[in-house]
């Protein structure tokens, strides 16, 4: 079982994390404001999140 910041799960159901998916977040991350094709870890999550809670 993982845990991490409060979330418990048992078990990752990779068939519906396709490589599709995978390349429309990254591509949604990279529209994310000023374009960095480097972007450092905080600069990532900061867009992950907030392309997470846009797409709500």
């Amino acid at each position: 079982m993982v845990t991490t910041t409060g979330y418990r799960f048992h078990l990752l159901n990779l068939r519906n994390l396709n490589q599709d998916n995978v390349g429309n977040l990254f591509s949604k991350i990279r529209q994310h404001g000023v374009t960095n094709i480097n972007p450092n870890a905080h600069q990532f999550i900061a867009a992950l999140k907030t392309v997470v809670v846009n797409s709500i």
